[in-house]
């Protein structure tokens, strides 16, 4: 069931400051190349910070060193622009193989981070990128150098159901945004364990 609502035109609509706090949550997959975590990011229809597609929009190579910087300062703004327009959840596809590349999107950022590891193993994913000679060392290199998520690095956890509201605009027509199941934990926001229901108390509840 999908519902829509209309803003309320009537009366004066003051200006209200977008912020980002710990209730906006980035999911970082970690995984390497063809592992199929592109896949699983788009299947999922949220929005998508991805640097190779910055690279490819900056100067249409898949890698140039002199503009690493480049890449990563817009890839943290972009993740920035998205909560500030409104999206709840948005996701990196990225390797993140290392602790040191996974903390770059967790230490001092004003959102949750959680992290979504697609487990294929570098055998599997030499054999996707058999026409791809390029990626191969690059798949053995990064195997060599993974490290597994540590127990503060929380995983994320399918909710039991996707929530969808649709929010129409007259401007822009309709945009679809996903509620998260969330639950706090000390000072942190994370996704709630499927076993364990909805933290408001609801039950399951399937949507189509």
């Amino acid at each position: 069931m999908i519902v829509v609502t209309w803003p309320n035109w009537e009366g004066p609509m003051p200006y209200v400051k977008p912020e980002i706090d710990e209730t906006k949550l980035l999911v970082v997959t970690v995984g390497l190349p063809r592992s199929g975590k592109s896949t699983w990011a788009r299947s999922k229809r949220w929005p998508i910070v991805n640097r190779d597609a910055i690279r490819l929009a900056l100067h249409g190579e898949r890698f140039l060193k002199p503009t690493e910087d480049l890449v990563k300062v817009a890839a943290i703004y972009m993740v920035k622009a998205l909560f500030l327009a409104g999206h709840e959840l948005v996701v990196v596809d990225e390797t993140c193989t290392t602790k040191s590349r996974r903390n770059f999107w967790r230490e001092g950022r004003p959102w949750t981070t959680v992290f979504h590891h697609v487990d294929t193993s570098a055998e599997v994913c030499k054999e996707r990128a058999i026409d791809d000679p390029e990626i191969q060392p690059i798949i053995d290199k990064m195997a060599n150098q993974f490290e597994p998520l540590d127990a503060d690095e929380y995983p994320y956890a399918e909710p039991p159901c996707e929530q969808y509201e649709v929010h129409a605009d007259l401007a822009s027509g309709p945009s679809v945004s996903v509620k998260q199941f969330v639950e706090r934990r000390g000072d942190k926001l994370i996704p709630v364990d499927p076993a364990k229901g909805d933290p408001h108390g609801n039950k399951e509840e399937r949507r189509g």
